[in-house]
């Protein structure tokens, strides 16, 4: 019993590392992820174990917890474009290809997906705002014009220079980049 809580333990802690850390696609599977590499970490976890418990109660009703939402898998993927434009470098086009394959996946295909733009901090708030909303434009009018993903499938936002990679390095290149965020059915 003691080592199958041990287990538990670890398998839940390295799961969170996984979802919470920021790094990006190319730090955890290395130049190019593949379309299996993608679609593990955009598919959903599988459900949670549930255990049998005795329910505290209060005032006679049962106090039950909130069940937990489910996490929204994620994965940021650096997309580079020409320099100041929303326009797609062909290699970035490759990357999307292998994208648009995993949305496409049977493992995928019912999730609706976020399409996220972010920028470095070179460059005015409002300025860098608008580039990364164009760009977030550009990667999704790329998937569904290209790669036949449904366009009530993704959503496109820009978040500027708000959330960087690399917080201790705001103008960093890590903080250019597309996060993908699994948004449900």
């Amino acid at each position: 019993m003691k080592y199958f809580n041990i287990k538990l333990l670890v398998a839940l802690l390295l799961s969170v590392a996984v979802v919470a850390s920021p790094a990006t696609a190319r730090e955890m599977f290395g130049e190019s992820p593949t379309e299996e590499q993608l679609i593990n970490a955009l598919k959903p976890a599988k459900k949670k174990m549930k255990f049998r418990s005795i329910r505290p109660t209060i005032g006679g009703k049962s106090a039950r917890h909130e069940e937990a939402k489910p996490e929204k898998r994620s994965v940021s993927l650096t997309i580079n474009f020409e320099f100041n434009s929303a326009t797609l470098t062909e290699k970035s086009k490759k990357s999307l290809e292998t994208l648009g394959s995993a949305f496409n996946s049977k493992e995928l295909s019912a999730f609706s997906f976020q399409v996220i733009g972010h920028t470095d901090s070179k460059g005015s708030a409002d300025y860098n705002l608008e580039l990364s909303k164009r760009r977030a434009d550009s990667v999704k009018k790329y998937l569904v014009e290209l790669c036949d993903i449904s366009q009530k499938r993704l959503e496109s936002t820009g978040m500027g220079e708000k959330e960087p990679t690399d917080k201790n390095n705001t103008a960093s290149a890590k903080n250019r980049r597309v996060e993908i965020v699994n948004v449900g059915k």
